[in-house]
């Protein structure tokens, strides 16, 4: 007692320091620990703490801990009853797992994982209803699987019943349903972390029985959650919004295809294929695909056993899987399903119901061995691309193919409504292609599926992954590189000099979309014979559609799943590259011009990829190009009344705003963010007949951001340029004769309190009450400059006579001056909201992205006579007129290029050409 009260201190990073935690390790491992619990947690601290230090700097405190054999104390201390939660389980986890982090030596790292100490924390039987000791034994498993190589993982294999076994792995995937998103976050990284590791034994194990089920309820997870989210999506367009909860599962099944993206291309090519034949058999074959169709039309696809999502739903799902993954054999293999056609009739199998979260007699497919029906599944669906080869005369691009506005598969017309021109009780009729059904949302009346459509071709697009041949093949294979494509191909042939003189020839022949251009005359070429020269370009399109194709359930050295997903040969797939692709125009042109537009996003994803599938001017034919212009010569006559109204003053500041957003969708679309707004709650929007200055206000922004996008989308496809700024003019000055005797007072420098010059004739004494029943005299004014106006309420200055100080403004577009019926002496004047029209109306933006909609205000004033107050409301009408004039001075430029015959016809022609 006394040596403990007198004897010398000891040095806290040092031997004799480590000797003394080591003691009270032991003697705490002898006896349960539960009324010493905080003595523990202290010296478990420090015991970390001196490990970490000793390691850095004495090596000797390394070695004490080694021979003393301290991890097995610790194991000691772990296995007492009272230590499966609280604070001792929770401060030993967290202890270690600093340990596992920071330790830098061989000697403490390979005694921390040898004699499977860390595998008997791993399969301690933790009680995780403490949610503490949950998250701390998940964050030491992931600190363990960040050190993972192929010299450590050799201490957490294991053998039990005869085989090799990984606890650390088997632990981290029960979790893998649990409710907290950080834990489920973990476990993918722990996972990822494991299959990163170049060792046979490790992935033997993965891909053995009972390992290997992780992956099918992986993807059954992700197509549960995908029916969670339809379900959500429903609820919310009832009226029954929980945006919380939406936005939390857009997240987890983008992060969920992202991590099966990350697994796919872990470089392990059984693992790949085991992936890749649950995500086709489980999600895109049997749901993705099917559920695109609408319902009540039969699906080629899968006879719905699992169940349908809503179109908008599973194409806003499928936009997401082809922006995270990036694995080109499954890549391919959708592009090819999507490209598929009916050819024969299969028998229907039992699978899986959404939802189900147990497997059921079949499942998961044995893709090591012998055949499923889910193999036959994808592999029927490929094997039709063979009707691809049918060589139909590809239409040259100044060739409308249909009739206007409606796309021309080769079949029946799609209409907009997503059915087809052909009765809908004809017995025979054809079941449509997953991409056939697809471009028909693109002329849908429903912004929210035209928009889901064109997200989906966007992802196709953006990915790089994609397969050229069967993008061209889908009629949205850039210019760019259908030209680099050809030009190859001209170059390797063994007529070069007559393929290059062919390709070039028709470009200088070219007149005004009237004569295809060389590209399409070697394109069409090409496609009428059906066949490539042997080239290298040729030997990789027509790789793996040739030779014998291996048995059921081998991977070939890709480890793209075997006899399945073979892609057909490009001859096939050239026969209607040059139909699609004016369909795919004629269907962006439809819903460019549609009446009433779309919403802003689809616009800007629409002209992106017009501009990717004709990015050389005057390239577009002289039909479309009319429609186009046509489009945004109503989107002019659709912006020209709201001139003469309440925000005709920001128009040109919103202009410039809606110039610069509309040029970088059209340059970059922002996929991340448009694809979700497609599933939130759409803000109801004001009616046309609401004349509020908010409901005025959110129509002017939408429709100069309708008349922003197609104005620079026409420049765009006539001149191959966006200009960078919009070009306005200069207002003149108006002339004596429009004031009468009046000179006009300048809005220049007023603001609140500034002083101004009372002069008679522009200075209008009457009274005002800004409190009830406290009226005060004022002088009401009205300054403008320019586009801008104000009305002014001033006070006569106390100082100076003939001046008055300002006590008030308010904008003076369209304030409707009227005389009140009752009391002739007053003048009602509508004064709008503060608050700038927001930058989301026109937009699908989530409602809670709106801004607070504010009521109008209103001044009434009252005058000595019914003289003075009608002459004030002309004075105002009369600063109106010049401020409109003065709008449509500024924006004349940017109108010059409309038709004004079609104007007048509108009786619109006053609007663009009314002088003072």
């Amino acid at each position: 007692m006394w040596g403990a009260l007198f004897g010398t201190k000891r040095e806290r990073f040092s031997l004799e320091e480590l000797r003394y935690l080591c003691d009270q390790l032991q003697h705490f491992a002898q006896a349960e620990t539960e009324s010493k619990q905080d003595a523990v947690r202290e010296t478990l601290r420090s015991l970390a703490e001196l490990m970490i230090w000793g390691d850095q700097h004495d090596a000797t405190l390394v070695d004490f801990f080694v021979d003393h054999h301290v991890m097995q104390t610790l194991l000691r201390i772990l296995r007492q009853r009272s230590n499966r939660r609280g604070v001792v389980a929770v401060q030993l986890l967290q202890s270690l797992s600093i340990m596992v982090q920071n330790l830098t030596s061989d000697i403490a790292i390979y005694y921390l994982f040898n004699n499977h100490h860390m595998n008997a924390v791993i399969q301690h039987p933790f009680d995780f209803t403490d949610e503490e000791v949950l998250a701390y034994y998940i964050t030491f498993l992931k600190a363990i699987s960040l050190r993972l190589n192929s010299g450590t993982i050799q201490f957490f294999m294991k053998e039990e019943g005869g085989r090799l076994i990984l606890p650390l792995y088997s632990e981290a995937v029960k979790f893998f349903h649990h409710e907290e998103a950080m834990v489920r976050i973990a476990v993918r990284t722990i996972t990822l972390n494991v299959y990163s590791v170049d060792d046979k034994e490790v992935r033997n194990f993965v891909l053995s029985d009972g390992p290997v089920d992780y992956f099918w309820d992986l993807v059954t997870f992700i197509r549960q959650q995908s029916f969670s989210l339809d379900s959500l999506v429903a609820e919310a367009e009832k009226g029954d919004p929980n945006t919380s909860r939406l936005e939390g599962k857009i997240a987890e099944v983008g992060d969920l295809l992202y991590y099966c993206n990350d697994i796919l291309n872990s470089g392990v090519p059984a693992l790949s294929a085991v992936v890749m034949d649950h995500l086709l058999t489980i999600l895109v074959l049997p749901v993705l695909l099917v559920s695109l169709t609408p319902p009540g039309e039969e699906s080629m696809h899968s006879s719905h056993a699992f169940g349908r999502l809503s179109p908008l739903c599973s194409m806003y799902i499928l936009s997401r899987f082809l922006t995270a993954i990036t694995y080109k054999p499954l890549l391919d293999g959708v592009l090819a399903v999507l490209m598929s056609t009916p050819s024969r009739p299969r028998s229907d199998h039992p699978q899986p119901t959404p939802g189900s979260g147990t497997r059921q007699t079949g499942d998961p497919p044995n893709i090591r061995g012998g055949g499923s029906e889910a193999e036959s599944t994808a592999a029927d669906a490929l094997e039709t691309n063979k009707d691809l080869g049918a060589h139909k005369e590809g239409k040259e691009d100044g060739e409308p193919s249909g009739r206007e506005g409606q796309p021309s598969s080769g079949g029946e017309a799609t209409t907009a409504g997503g059915g087809t021109d052909e009765g809908a009780d004809k017995p025979l009729r054809r079941a449509r292609s997953s991409r056939e059904v697809l471009l028909s949302y693109l002329v849908d009346p429903d912004d929210k599926l035209e928009l889901a459509a064109l997200c989906t071709l966007v992802a196709m697009l953006q990915n790089s992954a994609m397969d050229d041949a069967l993008l061209d093949a889908l009629g949205i294979l850039p210019r760019k590189k259908r030209h680099k494509r050809l030009l190859l191909q001209a170059l390797t042939s063994s007529d070069a000099d007559k393929r290059l003189s062919e390709f070039y020839g028709g470009q200088s022949e070219q007149s005004e979309g009237q004569q295809p251009d060389g590209l399409e005359r070697a394109d069409s070429r090409l496609s009428k014979e059906g066949s490539l020269e042997a080239s290298s370009v040729g030997q990789e399109e027509t790789e793996g559609a040739t030779g014998p194709a291996p048995r059921n359930g081998e991977t070939t050295e890709e480890g793209q799943p075997a006899a399945r997903l073979r892609r057909p040969s490009a001859s096939s797939l050239r026969g209607s590259s040059l139909q699609h692709r004016n369909e795919v125009f004629d269907l962006l042109t439809s819903l460019l011009c549609r009446r009433p537009p779309p919403c802003v996003e689809a616009l800007g994803h629409a002209g992106w990829l017009l501009h990717q599938l004709l990015p050389e001017s005057g390239q577009i034919t002289a039909a479309r190009l009319e429609r186009i212009s046509a489009a945004h010569a109503a989107s002019t006559r659709d912006l020209l009344p709201l001139i003469d109204d309440c925000w005709c003053d920001l128009i040109p500041s919103i202009i410039g705003e809606e110039w610069t957003v509309s040029q970088k969708a059209f340059e970059t679309p922002s996929l991340q963010k448009d694809s979700s707004v497609v599933l939130m709650p759409v803000p109801r929007p004001f009616a046309e007949d609401d004349v509020s200055s908010s409901a005025v206000g959110e129509r002017t922004r939408a429709r100069v951001k309708t008349f922003v996008a197609l104005h620079l989308l026409e420049r765009l496809l006539v001149g191959g340029s966006m200009p960078h700024s919009p070009a306005f003019g200069e207002p003149s000055r108006p002339p004596p004769t429009v004031r009468a005797d009046r000179k006009g007072l300048s809005l220049s420098g007023v603001q609140e309190g500034s002083e101004v010059e009372l002069t008679a004739g522009e200075a209008l004494p009457c009274r005002v009450a800004f409190e009830r029943g406290k009226e005060r005299s004022v002088y009401l004014m009205v300054a403008t400059s320019g586009i801008h106006g104000s009305l002014l309420l001033a006070e006569a200055a106390p100082t100076r006579l003939g001046h008055g100080v300002v006590r008030v403004t308010a904008p003076l577009a369209n304030c409707k001056p009227q005389i009140d019926s009752k009391h002739p002496r007053w003048l009602h004047l509508r004064i709008r909201s503060l608050r700038s029209p927001s930058a989301d109306a026109g937009t699908m933006s989530p409602v809670k992205s709106r801004s607070k909609r504010v009521p109008d205000g209103r001044w009434t004033v009252a005058f000595a006579d019914e003289e003075r107050a009608a002459y004030a409301a002309r004075i105002v009408e009369e600063e109106m007129v010049i401020q409109r004039t003065a709008v449509r001075e500024t924006l004349k430029p940017l109108l010059e290029h409309i038709d004004m015959q079609s104007v007048e016809a509108e009786g619109l022609e006053s609007n663009l050409g009314e002088k003072y």
